[in-house]
């Protein structure tokens, strides 16, 4: 093998993203983009894994999206009293997934279902990995002000994803 001549680099491997499944994460009933350490950090791990994820295909997507998804509707139709009946149906066809003809079938939530629920709508079992329940309130531009839930995970995307916005 001929000896490199001394001053020449040689070029980087490309970087490709990791195939199969998503790294593992500490936050429960987080599967993507998944929190991999705790800190700062942070949101720039969670900006580079959704700057990875841009060019996966629509299917890839998708599947990654309802499985995200799923997490979440198992977690509001167990622990948040207002939608146990409205998520009913779903949740009983999804021991293999969700597909989006399943998500379409759920009622959306107007502002006036929001306010008439009251504390029905929050949580009875936030996890602890999530960090602390706060008030997010709105400036009520529409003549009636809405308070909702937000967590330190909360926080973790609106940075990550203020990071994102600001570097497009």
């Amino acid at each position: 093998m001929a000896k490199k001549p001394r001053g020449v680099k040689t070029a980087k491997p490309e970087f490709r993203p990791i195939k199969g499944n998503p790294l593992s994460t500490h936050i429960d009933g987080v599967s993507w983009p998944p929190v991999i350490n705790s800190g700062i950090t942070n949101s720039l791990a969670m900006q580079v894994q959704l700057e990875i994820s841009q060019w996966w295909s629509s299917a890839r997507l998708q599947a990654i999206q309802l499985s995200q998804l799923l997490n979440v509707l198992r977690h509001a139709y167990a622990t948040v009293p207002f939608y146990k009946d409205r998520l009913k149906p779903v949740i009983e066809k999804s021991a293999t997934g969700i597909s989006m003809n399943m998500f379409r079938e759920i009622p959306l939530l107007t502002r006036s279902d929001f306010q008439d629920a009251g504390d029905a709508i929050i949580t009875t079992a936030l996890p602890s990995s999530h960090g602390p329940m706060f008030d997010i309130r709105t400036s009520g531009s529409t003549g009636q002000p809405l308070v909702v839930k937000g967590t330190d995970l909360t926080g973790l995307y609106v940075s990550a994803l203020g990071l994102r916005y600001n570097l497009w």
